[in-house]
Formats: structure tokens, C-alpha cells, sequence
């Protein structure tokens, strides 16, 4: 669990524009004047379509890249670089290919100078959570995608960061192992309670997992709307997509991403 209550997240007024090259002046804006927050224990997603900017805004929130202008702050604290407060799953697991599960998890707090008798006694408690008994000892290429995604959620959590930031984290696993990872993250939350900001493309799993959803445009990428989705955190898939409420979001966001047919 994280230390305190999680911190919300803010950007405020954020654009970013890539430069390429010392000659260049105009550059491409990537995203511009993008304000969004991220309550305490919030889950929060970032839909749009593909070149918006959505990974763009996740990695500023990181701390990986830094705004062209506006201000993001944790807490009263601003984000000026990368901090385990923070923590990213992407889509491709990011593993150690050498290390097997277990010291995947703990190179972390291992790295960091936690005693040995702190982190492993976690390391137990992260690996049952996320379903990896007994996988422990095997490394990367032994898993399946969805049990190396569950490997880098763990490495991620034993750093007990306030918000996760997941980047398109289920994009490559097929339908079925998606929909056992999204309950997963439903599960995670229920337990640890961090805050997410989730980067998806896929509109279903947006309504499933969010309580607001933020659509952007095209590039350069702009919050078009933000929705808010009207069911509590005890959900099930077929229940909530069954639902009258879930079809309407699910046209209206398709409509904002330009799907009018």
C-alpha cells in the first residue's frame, strides 16, 4: 500500500511541442493546452485517436518528458522528473530478460537500499496479488504476455507509487486475456487503492475500468470532453456493458472520435 493517501494529479494548461532539430523553430505540436486531473484512489482514462498525444501526456506526467508550457504537480509538488511516486506500466513489459519473476519485482526497493527482510516479505504479498504463484522463479520468456504484464504490474506496485500510469498496458494481449487483466486492475485497486491514469484506445475497456474518461482530438491533441462514467467500482464486464448508460457513452465517444455511421 501506498505510505498516505494518494496525492491527485494535475495538469494544468499542458502543450507539447517536439523540435527537430537546433535549426528548427516551429517544430510539431504534439498535444496543446491539455488540463486534466486525477483525484486520490481516482481511475482515470485517456481515450483518442492513434498519433493524438495520449502517450505524450503520460510520459509528461511521468516526468520522462518535460510540458513546452503549463505546469503538472503532484500534490503541491511539481513534476520535474521521473520519481517511483509515479509509477508506468507500458505496453511491452518492461523486464529484465536475465532475472527471473522474483527478482524482477524486487530489483526496485532492491536498488533503493530497502532491507532484504522488507522486500521480500512484499515481493510474496505483489506475486499472490497478481496471481504468479508459483511462476517465481521463471523468467520472461517462460510467461505468456498477460503473466509478463502481470510480472511488470508488481515490479511496479512494490514501489508503493500514488498513481499508476498505464500506457496502452493490454494493447497486445488478445480478448481474452485483456478482459482477465482489466479485472485484475479492478482487483489491484480495490486492494491497494493508487490512482491510474490509463491510456487506452479501446472504448469498452475505457467504460469498464474508469470512473471519468477524457476524449482527445486529433493532433494536435486537445480534451474534446470529459465524461463521466455512473457506475461503482464493484463492476462486472457483462453487467456494465449490457447497460443503457454504457451504450450511450460508447456512442457519444464515438462520435467525438468521429465514428458517425
Amino acid at each position: 500500500m501506498t505510505a498516505h493517501d494518494p496525492r491527485p494529479l494535475r495538469l494544468r494548461n499542458v502543450s507539447k511541442r517536439f523540435l527537430r532539430g537546433e535549426s528548427d523553430q516551429a517544430g510539431v505540436l504534439a498535444v496543446v493546452d491539455v488540463s486534466i486531473g486525477i483525484g486520490p484512489s481516482e481511475v482515470v482514462s485517456l481515450i483518442g485517436p492513434s498519433g493524438c498525444g495520449k502517450s505524450t501526456v503520460l510520459r509528461m506526467a511521468a516526468g520522462f518528458e518535460m510540458p513546452s508550457e503549463g505546469t503538472i504537480f503532484l500534490g503541491d509538488t511539481a513534476v520535474t522528473g521521473a520519481s517511483s511516486e509515479r509509477g508506468i506500466v507500458f505496453q511491452h513489459p518492461a523486464l529484465f530478460p536475465w532475472l527471473n519473476v522474483h527478482d524482477n519485482i524486487v530489483f526496485g526497493p532492491k536498488m533503493r537500499g530497502v532491507a532484504p527482510a522488507i522486500f521480500l516479505a512484499e515481493a510474496e504479498g505483489y506475486i499472490r496479488a497478481v496471481n504468479l504463484t508459483g511462476f517465481e522463479h521463471h523468467f520472461p520468456y517462460q510467461l505468456s504476455g498477460g503473466m509478463r504484464q502481470r510480472a511488470q504490474i508488481a515490479r511496479v506496485l512494490i514501489n508503493q507509487p500514488e498513481i499508476l500510469l498505464m500506457d496502452e498496458p493490454f494493447g497486445a494481449l488478445d480478448f481474452q486475456t485483456r478482459l482477465s487483466m482489466q479485472r485484475l486492475i479492478l482487483d489491484l485497486w480495490a486492494k491497494y487503492r493508487q490512482s491510474i491514469l490509463f491510456i487506452t484506445h479501446d472504448v469498452d475497456e475505457a467504460i469498464f475500468l474508469s470512473d471519468r474518461i477524457f476524449v482527445m482530438s486529433a493532433q494536435p491533441g486537445r480534451v474534446q470532453a470529459e465524461i463521466r462514467v455512473p457506475f461503482g467500482r464493484d463492476r462486472h464486464y457483462t453487467t456494465v456493458m449490457r447497460s443503457p448508460e454504457a451504450a450511450e457513452i460508447k456512442v457519444t465517444i464515438l462520435g467525438l472520435l468521429g465514428y458517425t455511421e
